[in-house]
């Protein structure tokens, strides 16, 4: 029983969808559809006729982009901060924290 499956053709779209946006989730998908087609579709439908091979939750890469790609792209605007302990050779404490940008390697 239960709810009617939606057209074929609202299946496929929602294939290519999924197939061509990786990095989009299911309801980026249904917000899509409803802003430009006026299509109202849940993300839990979107989800129920989201591919196999391609779920998220299978533990495979949907992103189309590498963690290096991205800070490569982004290392502009990305600091690493570290915070760490020096013993000096006279036996004293310091308390170092380093703040660095990570696209020209400076230290804040």
């Amino acid at each position: 029983m239960g709810r009617p499956r939606i057209p074929e053709n609202l299946r496929q779209l929602i294939v290519r969808l999924v197939q061509e946006k990786p990095t989009w989730g299911e309801e980026r998908i249904a917000a899509e559809l409803s802003v430009k087609l006026g299509i109202l579709v849940s993300p839990r439908t979107i989800r129920a006729y989201w591919p196999q091979d391609r779920d998220p939750r299978s533990g495979r890469r949907t992103s189309s982009q590498h963690w290096r790609t991205f800070v490569r792209n982004h290392a502009k605007a990305i600091v690493a901060a570290d915070f760490l302990v020096v013993i000096t050779a006279g036996l004293r404490v310091l308390y170092v924290f380093v703040v660095m940008e990570v696209g020209s390697r400076h230290i804040l």
